[in-house]
């Protein structure tokens, strides 16, 4: 993410949740979606980092 540690001596931890979803449209095509929440603590960037995004899965026979 970018972030820069300043301090040699930070214990940085966390975790994170994952909440997806897939819609199938036929036997073949589905659709998706997720979100991710990360928690991060011991740093001076942030606590929260979010990431989402959309997918399309095509099964080939």
């Amino acid at each position: 993410d970018g972030s820069t540690i300043r301090n040699g001596d930070a214990f940085i931890y966390g975790g994170a949740l994952t909440l997806s979803a897939d819609f199938y449209l036929s036997d073949r095509l589905a659709l998706g979606a997720h979100v991710k929440e990360r928690f991060v603590f011991g740093n001076d960037t942030g606590h929260f980092l979010t990431q989402f995004g959309v997918h399309v899965k095509l099964t080939i026979e």
